[in-house]
């Protein structure tokens, strides 16, 4: 299963996969990147789960391939 990361350090939000890694200054910009990557890496045949990696050295699974919703649904 491919493990897309996503955590905090001062201040922006890192993506990683494999060798990848992605920065951006708002939370649901690099949350949104990591399902996509996630998305796409599904469908390409390798399961995919999206992790964030918590301050507490912790990982919470947060978005998995074909379990959770295909584009996220907006916060009304």
């Amino acid at each position: 299963m491919t493990q897309i990361v996503l955590r905090q350090h001062d201040g922006r939000w890192i993506v990683k996969v494999h060798e990848l890694e992605r920065v951006f200054a708002d939370e649901m910009e690099a949350m949104n990147c990591a399902i996509q990557l996630a998305q796409d890496s599904g469908k390409n045949g390798s399961p995919s789960v999206v992790l964030l990696h918590a301050d507490d050295a912790t990982f919470r699974e947060i978005w998995t391939y074909g379990k959770d919703a295909f584009p996220l649904a907006s916060a009304s």
